[in-house]
């Protein structure tokens, strides 16, 4: 791998860094995705992202049967005046680490110095990007490519070849 290759996976990794903690390693894999450019050299990597984050302690009432819980939903989704206290009772940080999918592409000939760094929507995966569906209309990499763009794009956590997420302990519902 050439190192211009490898200073663009890092500077790449770089852009998944979350305001409160992150840090993040990467690693070259074998290519997996259905489709990439002919114009283009790519390489996937598999993102090592390590992130705190603070989450919402609740505080949950047992619910005996299904007629309980709705009765506690109707309850807590009317107006203020209801007078139900805040489930939320405190925050905690949690530190988690998570591999995330990814994708580099770059032109095959020399073009801009410009990265763009490509997010899907949800329920989508990089695939969105980089579809091979009709590609000369539909691909927003080979269009990138065709005009000298790089272009990053990556599964987001618990889409695509991503970690599937699983919900951090401080989020898990704790009932009295």
């Amino acid at each position: 791998m050439s190192a211009r290759r490898v200073l663009l996976a890092s500077l790449a990794s770089a852009a998944l860094a979350s305001p409160l903690n992150c840090t993040s390693n990467s690693q070259a894999v074998a290519l997996t995705q259905p489709y990439y450019p002919p114009t283009a050299d790519c390489i996937e990597f598999k993102v090592s992202v390590t992130i705190t984050s603070e989450n919402n302690i609740f505080n949950l009432p047992r619910w005996n049967d299904d007629f309980a819980l709705q009765d506690f939903l109707n309850l807590a989704t009317t107006r203020a005046e209801a007078g139900i206290p805040s489930p939320i009772i405190g925050k905690q940080n949690e530190t988690a680490t998570h591999m995330i999918a990814a994708s580099f592409c770059t032109p095959k000939t020399p073009g801009k110095k410009t990265i763009i760094l490509a997010t899907h929507g949800i329920g989508q995966a990089r695939t969105h990007w980089n579809s091979a569906f009709d590609p000369e209309q539909f691909n927003f990499v080979q269009h990138a490519i065709s005009q000298g763009f790089s272009v990053w794009f990556y599964d987001r956590l618990g889409t695509g070849e991503s970690e599937k997420y699983a919900m951090p302990h401080a989020l898990a519902l704790r009932t009295s």
